[in-house]
């Protein structure tokens, strides 16, 4: 039977095979091993045994050994680490900087006491050698020169000084912002580490541990058993340490360190400033234990019970607390650094002021938890459930919150700076102030929170989704929010100068009076939303849906909503000059007194839209739809619209001034008082166009059409009217003074009244025109086609229309005092009481044209032709009619006084009581002519053929009648008193039956030779003093 030994350490690794000499207690040099039975002697070598060995556990024993060597390796072969000398190196730097120093010595003016760089140069002071003549801690510190002094020191370093180093020290390290403080933490840090393998915490007496008994194969050798040590982590704490330290209840300020204390009940004990580093509590119970200021660093407590535990002010870095219950736990003040604290129940728990830097709660369930004030800087707390939590003023920097639930939580002031948020559900909380600054919100869902005034400047929001979300005031610079989703979200007054929103949902939003230059929404889809009084300067909305938004009052200078949907949204005074809305899509929209000055919007639609007072001077908008849109007193000087389609707009009072409106569509457009003043529209379609008082002055209509137009008083003074067509345009008053055109087309125009002064219009197409009081003075209208055209009372004094076709064309009344209406076509027109005195109508065609009662005063008609003409009452005093053709004209009591008929023929024609005193009709052709009852006073109808014409009682009285041929013509009762040349005049057959011859140098015999007349001498009125034969 074999025994095994339960003392001593060297028999620890002891084989025995069988029982040894009894021991020599008179001579105990001789058995080394005092008080272990079976002892061998000095000489004696046990035989291997012959099967399976026995090898005798004892940890406690192997970790006791393990510290003697260590403690043996540090007092006499101390190890320089790598980071002391570091350390070291850093702070030497510090001291010698300037700056450095500077900063340190304000941090330790401005930070408490109890600051965590204040306390690590106390901790150097108490360590290394001071001098007592300086007043501050900095100058009282000396500093060794190098690492060896340092070691130096350290080893004169005494427990008593270590003890009140490691007090000043307990408290959580964490490094500070600035580098001259990090500097003096860590060499504070790294000399107390090289202290503490040196001064082993005191042991406790040794109790009987259990003896663990491994079966091992054969070695061969016992010194390879003995080389094989165990692992030193404590499994469980002996039974009598715990029967000793609990027999009163309290283990305050225990040293528990590296102890095992699995599945323990220390529920309701006193555990206050106890040092249980590196220490195991799974599974153990700890409810309302009293752990504040207690030392549990790298303590493993997984799955332990913490619930109502006080932990205030507690140690408990990088411990691990995975599956743990700590409900109503309180973690005020206390040091979590690191800590890993997964899929535990933290309801309730408090961590007010606590430090959880670096702490992992990923899973666990923190439902009306406190870290009001509390450090979380790189917490993961993934997966985490944070219901009607308190996270006031909480440092969350760095933390990483994926997937987290936060539910009715108070986030004010929190600061959530570059922390990673994605996933995470954020319902029925609020956080005012928060710091969410380059913080990552991808796929969050925000529901009924309250962020008003937070700072989430570059933070990623993409996919994320905010409903019923208040951000008044919130700073989102160049926060990217692509794709997603906000609906009922109120960003009043928040700054989101280079945001991203491009592919976002946006439904019912408010963004008044926000600042959102440089952001970007394309491809968004937004709708019902208000950017009221919004800076909106330069922001890209590319492609985006923007129905029914509110853009009132809004600064968009430069904006860019190309392709842009705005279907009934409100743009009302919007400033957007700059911008850009080529292709955009505004049906219905409101844009009254917008202004879009030097914008681009080609191809846009503005279908329906009212834009009463916009200015849109500058405005860039080739083929663009205007459609039924209201233009009411809108300012698009300068504007470039060619193509553009103003169907059925209305553009009353709008200024276009210069606009280019080349082939553009306004038909059916109102454009009553606007004023297109030298504006471009050439090929434009002004179909059934109201332009009441419209001005269309030195504007270019090339082209263009107005047929069916109305208005009363348009204006195209000075118009370029090459090819424009005003057929079946009724325009009273219309002012065309010194417009000029080729080609220009009045067809069954009409145009009362219309002032065409000056004008010049060659081959103008009037046919069937209405322009019955027109002023045509000055006008050009060579080769004009007039025919059927009603001028009557229009006024052409000085019109130039030679070459005119005027067939048909009534003038009754017209004034066309020296007018050229040489070549002029007049055929069957009504010229009735027509003055064209003073005129020129050379070679023009008068035939069967009513001329009643007109006015040919000193009027030039050489080679004109009046066939068939109806002359009565025609004046033509001093009318140049030389070659005219008259054939066949009648008229009663013309006035043909000093007219100039040479060559003219008047055959047929029919002018009774027609006056031509003084009238010039040499070589006239006037054969059966009707001229009974007229006047030839002093008439010169020398070589005039006047034969068989009718000449009954005509007063020749003074002719000159030389060669004058009236062979057969009716002269009964004719007075030729005083007529010149009479006797060699052709009388043959003419009859003279009561002529009146008198003066005449006739005789009876002379008569009777040519006439029929009886001899009797009452027939004839002849000279008293000549002779009868």
């Amino acid at each position: 039977m074999q025994k095994l030994s339960s003392l001593g350490d060297a028999s620890s690794r002891l084989t025995l095979a069988k029982a040894s000499k009894k021991p020599e207690l008179h001579k105990p040099e001789t058995y080394p091993w005092t008080g272990a039975w079976g002892g061998p002697d000095r000489d004696w070598t046990p035989a291997p045994p012959s099967g399976p060995r026995l090898r005798i556990c004892r940890p406690r024993a192997a970790q006791r050994l393990a510290r003697t060597q260590n403690v043996e390796e540090v007092l006499h072969r101390p190890r320089l680490s790598r980071e002391l000398r570091e350390s070291l190196a850093d702070l030497s730097g510090v001291l010698q900087d300037s700056r450095g120093l500077r900063i340190l010595r304000s941090k330790l003016q401005t930070e408490p006491a109890a600051g965590i760089t204040r306390r690590a140069l106390r901790t150097l002071v108490v360590l290394l050698p001071s001098d007592g003549s300086k007043t501050g801690p900095l100058e009282r510190c000396q500093l060794p020169e190098d690492v060896d002094g340092l070691v130096h020191v350290l080893d004169e370093v005494s427990r008593k000084q270590f003890e009140e180093a490691r007090d000043l020290l307990r408290r959580p390290q964490s490094l500070e912002a600035d580098a001259p403080s990090a500097a003096i933490i860590n060499l504070a840090v790294q000399v107390l580490a090289y202290l503490t393998a040196r001064f082993v915490p005191p042991q406790a007496s040794p109790a009987v541990e259990p003896v663990e008994v491994t079966a091992l194969e054969d070695t061969g050798s016992n010194a390879a058993a003995a080389q094989k040590v165990l692992p030193s982590e404590p499994k469980q704490f002996p039974a009598e340490v715990q029967k000793q330290l609990l027999k009163n209840g309290s283990l305050r300020r225990a040293m528990l360190a590296d102890v095992c204390l699995d599945s323990m009940n220390f529920e309701g004990h006193n555990l206050q400033e106890a040092f249980m580093e590196n220490a195991s509590f799974r599974k153990a119970t700890l409810r309302r234990c009293r752990l504040d200021k207690a030392s549990l660093s790298k303590a493993n407590m997984t799955a332990c019970c913490l619930e109502g535990a006080n932990l205030s002010e507690a140690m408990l870095d990088a411990a691990q607390l995975g599956q743990a219950n700590a409900v109503d736990a309180n973690f005020t003040d206390a040091s979590l650094n690191g800590v890993s604290m997964r899929t535990s129940n933290l309801s309730r728990a408090n961590f007010q002021h606590a430090s959880l830097q670096r702490a992992v709660l990923a899973n666990s369930r923190l439902e009306g938890s406190n870290f009001e004030d509390a450090d979380m800087t790189g917490c993961i707390l993934d997966g985490a459930v944070l219901s009607k939590a308190n996270l006031l003023r909480a440092k969350l920097r760095s933390a990483s919150l994926r997937s987290t639930r936060l539910e009715e939580c108070n986030l004010d002031d929190v600061d959530l700076s570059a922390a990673d948020l994605r996933s995470i559900t954020l319902v029925d909380s609020h956080a005012l102030r928060a710091k969410l600054g380059k913080a990552s919100l991808m796929k969050a869902v925000i529901k009924n929170a309250v962020l008003a005034h937070s700072y989430a400047a570059e933070s990623n929001l993409c996919g994320a989704q905010l409903e019923a979300v208040d951000l008044t005031g919130a700073n989102l610079t160049r926060a990217l929010c692509r794709s997603s989703k906000l609906t009922n979200v109120s960003l009043a007054t928040a700054q989101l100068l280079g945001t991203s929103f491009d592919d976002a949902k946006v439904d019912a939003s408010v963004f008044a009076e926000t600042d959102l230059r440089q952001s970007s929404f394309e491809e968004a889809h937004i709708s019902g939303t208000a950017f009221h009084k919004s800076d909106l300067r330069g922001a890209l909305m590319t492609k985006s849906d923007l129905s029914q938004c509110d853009f009132s009052d809004a600064n968009a200078a430069g904006i860019g909503l190309q392709k842009a949907k705005l279907h009934n949204s409100n743009l009302a005074r919007l400033s957007a000059e700059g911008a850009a809305l080529d292709e955009a899509q505004l049906n219905g929209a409101n844009l009254e007194a917008v202004k879009l000055a030097a914008s681009s919007a080609k191809q846009t639609n503005f279908d329906h839209v009212c834009l009463r007072g916009a200015i849109l001077y500058g405005l860039a908008a080739g083929g663009s739809r205007w459609e039924a849109a209201d233009l009411s007193s809108a300012d698009l000087t300068g504007s470039s619209l060619s193509g553009a389609f103003f169907g059925k707009a209305l553009v009353k009072e709008v200024k276009l001034n210069g606009a280019d409106l080349t082939f553009a569509d306004m038909s059916g457009a109102v454009l009553d008082g606007a004023i297109l003043d030298s504006a471009d529209l050439s090929g434009a379609n002004l179909r059934d166009t109201h332009l009441d008082q419209t001005n269309f002055s030195r504007s270019c209509l090339k082209n263009a059409t107005l047929q069916n137009s109305t208005g009363v008083s348009p204006s195209f003074v000075n118009a370029c009217l090459d090819g424009t067509s005003f057929s079946c345009a009724f325009l009273r008053s219309a002012q065309l003074r010194e417009a000029r055109g080729q080609g220009t087309v009045l067809r069954r125009a009409r145009l009362p009244s219309a002032d065409l002064a000056q004008t010049c219009f060659r081959d103008l197409e009037a046919e069937a025109a209405e322009l019955e009081g027109a002023n045509l003075e000055q006008a050009s209208l060579a080769a004009a086609r007039l025919v059927a055209a009603k001028l009557s009372g229009a006024s052409m004094k000085c019109a130039q229309l030679q070459g005119a076709k005027m067939q048909k064309a009534n003038l009754a009344g017209v004034q066309s005092q020296e007018a050229n209406l040489q070549g002029v076509d007049l055929r069957e027109a009504c010229c009735e009481s027509a003055s064209f005195a003073n005129a020129t109508l050379r070679s023009a065609n008068l035939d069967s044209t009513k001329l009643a009662k007109a006015s040919f005063e000193e009027a030039e008609l050489t080679d004109a032709t009046l066939r068939a003409a109806s002359l009565a009452g025609v004046q033509f005093p001093r009318a140049l009619l030389t070659g005219a053709d008259l054939t066949d004209a009648a008229g009663l009591s013309c006035n043909l006084s000093g007219a100039n008929f040479r060559k003219a023929k008047l055959q047929g024609v029919q002018l009774q009581e027609a006056c031509l005193d003084g009238a010039d009709l040499l070589e006239a052709w006037a054969r059966s002519a009707d001229f009974s009852r007229s006047s030839f006073v002093r008439a010169r109808l020398v070589k005039a053929d006047l034969g068989q014409s009718v000449l009954l009682q005509a007063d020749l009285e003074g002719a000159d009648l030389l060669l004058t041929n009236l062979e057969g013509s009716n002269m009964e009762e004719v007075s030729l008193r005083d007529a010149c040349s009479v006797d060699e005049a052709k009388l043959q057959r003419a009859k003279l039956r009561f002529a009146d011859l008198r003066g005449s140098g006739l005789c009876l015999k002379d008569v009777t030779r040519y006439s029929n007349v009886r001899r009797d001498r009452e027939q004839v009125l002849l000279d008293a003093a000549l002779p009868l034969t």
